[in-house]
């Protein structure tokens, strides 16, 4: 077994802007918008970073700009995981350009120790995200320097497989490497990101015979979605009956015994309003633990998911349950207390 953590998914470029007055985020927004030609035509970039935040940071009521590199939901728990287990290899599978954002892009994550498995666009540069803030509301804007649909891709698991498999979409690509995964004694863990007008509650529930841990939130109603498909109604005061039922769906059949030992598959609940974190493993009692204080609450589930993965497991690390839990948590806000996140 290869011992690499691999996740695959969306990789931007991101900023955050702070603004000022309350009220102007969305003017904000709709001026970088307006900008679309000269992201296209590379002149907005063509010193980058420094001259699209000088750019930014001349527009009426921006306070602040500050340029945090690559940030995805999935490249969170590797950066985590690297950080943690340094000895380890972590990949990033994703869709670059060639141009100046894809070159900082590279240079963050070589900085990071983290390695790019891409799918390359050699004649495009790669999308731009930015979080608009006014202390008010957030608004924020996604802008690709070429054509959108040439960023899709389907994932392919690298020669070799995976020892982790970090897992937030449903598609064929990854359902088929979750299950050479899995079946090979590996760790796949499942965060239900997104449901939509493509992707069912019920295609995320398939993938759970061949997933070690799922970490599913409130956030866009996914949760409630997936209690729905189980007839649960009510969640959030069936929070034990939905993890029960998640947990205790059957795992498929493995060619050869895990090397990463677990009592049984690990359920994390979110609530994305109260900051409650409900855990539950079969053998286990159901635990709940909340957020500190204190700390960013954005890209929760992401990191969890990093702190789960960053440890030891429960049968590995021993003790009591609770005081496991409470130390994923712990470890999943350590180094949120400023912008830009220590990982």
């Amino acid at each position: 077994m290869n011992h690499t953590t691999i996740g695959d998914g969306f990789l931007p470029y991101h900023f955050e802007i702070n603004v000022r007055p309350p009220g102007r985020a969305l003017t904000v927004k709709e001026h970088i918008k307006s900008w679309k030609a000269r992201f296209r035509n590379g002149s907005i970039l063509a010193s980058f970073p420094e001259g699209l935040m000088a750019d930014i940071q001349a527009l009426d009521g921006v306070s602040e700009v500050i340029a945090e590199g690559p940030q995805s939901s999935v490249l969170i728990p590797l950066r985590m995981i690297k950080a943690a287990k340094d000895g380890n290899e972590c990949l990033m599978s994703s869709t670059v350009g060639t141009g100046a954002v894809a070159v900082s892009i590279r240079s963050a994550l070589e900085t990071w120790g983290i390695g790019l498995d891409a799918k390359v666009i050699e004649d495009g540069d790669s999308p731009l995200e930015f979080s608009i803030r006014d202390g008010l509301v957030s608004e924020s804007l996604r802008m690709y320097p070429c054509s959108r649909t040439r960023f899709k891709k389907r994932f392919q698991l690298p020669e070799g497989g995976c020892e982790r498999l970090i897992v937030n979409r449903c598609n064929q690509g990854l359902k088929k490497a979750m299950q050479a995964v899995f079946e090979q004694g590996g760790h796949c863990s499942l965060r239900m990101h997104n449901i939509d007008r493509y992707t069912k509650a019920s295609d995320y529930i398939e993938m759970i015979p061949w997933a070690n841990s799922v970490i599913i939130s409130t956030r866009n109603r996914v949760l409630n979605q997936v209690a729905a498909a189980f007839e649960l109604k009510n969640p959030l005061q069936r929070m034990a009956a939905l993890a029960e039922a998640l947990a205790t769906i059957p795992a498929a059949k493995q060619a050869v015994e895990r090397p990463i030992p677990t009592a049984s598959r690990m359920i994390t609940l979110i609530e994305d309003q109260t900051g409650l974190c409900h855990f539950y493993q079969s053998d286990q009692s159901f635990v709940t633990v909340k957020v500190p204080s204190g700390y960013d609450l954005s890209s929760r589930a992401a990191r969890i998911q990093g702190a789960f993965l960053s440890r030891p497991t429960f049968k590995q690390e021993g003790g009591s349950f609770e005081n496991y839990c409470e130390g994923i948590i712990q470890g999943a806000y350590q180094g949120t207390e400023s912008r830009p996140w220590g990982y």
